[in-house]
C-alpha cells in the first residue's frame, strides 16, 4: 500500500538530536533495529561521533539527508521500519509520540519549506528543540532484554556466560570531554525538551554538571526533562536542580508486576522502586508514568503492573490511563520477542489475557482500566500473531536456562503452564 507523506512524516531528522550511549550519531532510538543500527554515517562511511564530530556534520550526514527525502516522498525508509511495524498493529510508535511531543512542534509543512531538493537543511534556520541524549553504559542493574553496551553490570556476567562473544565497550566515558558539551551549550538556546537515558542517566554526574549550567543561564524554565530510569535511587543532585525546569517526567522502567519485575530487571527490589515514584508523585512539576517493555518475559504481567499502575498513578480525576501507562514491544533481542512463541503458545498467551481481563470485569475493576486493557490487549495480541520469529525458540531457551542456573532464577516460578509448553520439544 503507498503511503503518504502524512503518514511517513515525523520531525525527529529535523529538530532532534539523538545519541547511542557509545556517543554515535543515529536517527533515532527506534532505528537500532535497522540494518545500519539507524547510525548517521559521513560521505566515505565513516559512523559520526559527537566525540569527535559535530553536531551539525551529523544533521545533514547523507543518511538523514536520504531519511528527510523519503519521509516527504511519502516513503517509508528502513531505518524506520520499526514505527512502520507497530503502527501496522496499532501500536502508538515513536514517530507518533515525537509529533505530538515535541513542544512547538515541527510540522510537515514546516518540513516542506525548509529542505532541500537532496533533503539538506541549514541547522542555523532550522534550530534543534530536542535531544535524546544517552551517557555510556553505567547501571546499577542487569536486566534480561540489554547487554554489557546498555550495562556496566552485566560485563563480567557476560564474559563468564558467552565468552564466545566479543562486545566493544571502549568508548563508553565519551562524554566526558567538554567538546561535545560546549557545542551543545552554543545550541541551547532553542532546546525545548531533553529526553535523558542511560545507562542509567541518574548515576551519570556529568548531566547533572550542564543541567545547572541550563538553570545558571535560565533556559531551564523553557525546556521539558524527560528520563527513562529505573528509579532504583534519587540523587540528590537531581532533587535540587530539578525544580527549575518547566517541567520532569520520569518514564520509570518496570516491565512486569513485583517479582516478574525483579526477575526481568536482576536484581532491582520492586518495593524500592514503588517507594520512590510514592515520593515524586505529588510534586506539582514532576509528571511520573510506567514505560513496560513487553516481551515474552513480561506479557503475561501486562494485566498485573497495568492494574498496579492505576492505583498507583491514576485512579483520580482527569488522569487517563494512556498518560500512566506507556509500553512498548520488545524487538531485539528476537529470541525475547514475542513473535518468537510458537503458535500453540501464542493461543495460550492470548487465552491466558482474556481470561486475566475477564477476571478484572467480574470483580467491577474501574471502567477506564478495562477499556485501556482491551485495546491494549488486542494491540499486543494483534502485534505478536503478525510474524512469526520461532526459528529463534531454541535461543529463548538456551539463554533463559543459563541466566536462571547463574542467578538462581526461575522462569517457571512465574509462569508454571507457559513454562512447560516453551521448554516441551513439540508443541
Amino acid at each position: 500500500m503507498t503511503a503518504t507523506p502524512e503518514q511517513t512524516f515525523c520531525p525527529l531528522p529535523w529538530a532532534s538530536l539523538s545519541l547511542r550511549n557509545d556517543g554515535s550519531f543515529r536517527v533515532c532510538c527506534q532505528a537500532n533495529v535497522s540494518k545500519n543500527r539507524g547510525l548517521l554515517r559521513d560521505s566515505s562511511g565513516k559512523n559520526l561521533n559527537a566525540a569527535t564530530d559535530s553536531i551539525n556534520a551529523a544533521r545533514n550526514s547523507p543518511d538523514l539527508m536520504q531519511i528527510r527525502s523519503n519521509m516527504l516522498a511519502g516513503v517509508w525508509d528502513n531505518s524506520c521500519n520499526r514505527c512502520q511495524t507497530e503502527e501496522a498493529a496499532g501500536l502508538r510508535s515513536r514517530r507518533m509520540y515525537s509529533s505530538a511531543q515535541i513542544e512547538n512542534s515541527f510540522s510537515l509543512e514546516d518540513a516542506k519549506v525548509v529542505t532541500a531538493g537532496d533533503g539538506k537543511i541549514n541547522p542555523q534556520t532550522v534550530p534543534l528543540k530536542d535531544l535524546d541524549l544517552r551517557f555510556g553504559n553505567t547501571c546499577n542493574l542487569k536486566c534480561r532484554m540489554c547487554g554489557p553496551q546498555d550495562s556496566s553490570s552485566w560485563v563480567q556476567e557476560h564474559q563468564l556466560l558467552f565468552p564466545e562473544e566479543t562486545i566493544e565497550l571502549s568508548n563508553m566515558n565519551w562524554f566526558q570531554s567538554s567538546k561535545f558539551w560546549d557545542e551543545l551549550k552554543s545550541q541551547s538556546n532553542s532546546i525545548r525538551h531533553i529526553y535523558i537515558v542511560g545507562g542509567e542517566p541518574l548515576m551519570i554526574s556529568k548531566h547533572f554538571t550542564f543541567l545547572d549550567w541550563l538553570a545558571d543561564q535560565g533556559h531551564s524554565k523553557k525546556i521539558s526533562l524527560e528520563y527513562n530510569t529505573n528509579l532504583t535511587m534519587l540523587p540528590p543532585e537531581g532533587k535540587k536542580v530539578w525544580p527549575s525546569f518547566k517541567s520532569v517526567s520520569f518514564g520509570v522502567s518496570v516491565d512486569g508486576f513485583e517479582a516478574v519485575n525483579d526477575y526481568i530487571r536482576f536484581p532491582s527490589i520492586f518495593k524500592n522502586i514503588e517507594k520512590n515514584i510514592n515520593e515524586l508523585k505529588n510534586t506539582s512539576n514532576f509528571q511520573i508514568w510506567i514505560s513496560a517493555t513487553v516481551s515474552i518475559y513480561s506479557i503475561l504481567s501486562l494485566v498485573d503492573l497495568a492494574e498496579w499502575t492505576f492505583f498507583t498513578l491514576g485512579n483520580k480525576p482527569g488522569v487517563e490511563m494512556t498518560s500512566v501507562f506507556k509500553s512498548h514491544a520488545l524487538h531485539r533481542p528476537a529470541a525475547q520477542n514475542i513473535q518468537c512463541l510458537r503458535p500453540k503458545e501464542k493461543a495460550f498467551v492470548e487465552k491466558s489475557l482474556e481470561l486475566q481481563l475477564k477476571k478484572l470485569m467480574a470483580q467491577q475493576a474501574d471502567a477506564q482500566l478495562i477499556d485501556f486493557l482491551k485495546t491494549t490487549l488486542k494491540k499486543y495480541i494483534k502485534f505478536m500473531k503478525a510474524k512469526d520469529l520461532s526459528s529463534s525458540h531454541s535461543q529463548f531457551i538456551e539463554y533463559t536456562t543459563k541466566l536462571d542456573h547463574h542467578r538462581k532464577q526461575s522462569f517457571a516460578d512465574l509462569y508454571p503452564d507457559l513454562s512447560k509448553m516453551i521448554f516441551s520439544e513439540t508443541v
